[in-house]
């Protein structure tokens, strides 16, 4: 019986990290890749997110975003 209790007090940590882990992940994915409704061309996807394009312009055409190290390039969606 002592056992049975003292795994199931080891299990329960990790359980707690990986749940945690996991909802965490859910919600650094989702903000990522949120982005709100817009006309084609009008934003700029990088490696690291997305920014509104300034100037709009035609899909597919360069692009950057600004971040606290510089530009990033990207690509008008």
């Amino acid at each position: 019986m002592d056992r049975v209790v003292e795994i199931r007090a080891r299990s329960q940590p990790a359980a707690f990290i990986a749940l945690t882990g996991a909802v965490l992940a859910l919600f650094l994915s989702a903000s990522a890749s949120a982005q709100p409704a817009h006309d084609p061309g009008s934003v700029c996807y990088t490696q690291s997110g997305w920014c509104f394009a300034q100037p709009p312009g035609p899909p597919g055409s360069p692009c950057a975003c600004p971040s606290p190290g510089g530009l990033i390039s990207g690509v008008r969606g």
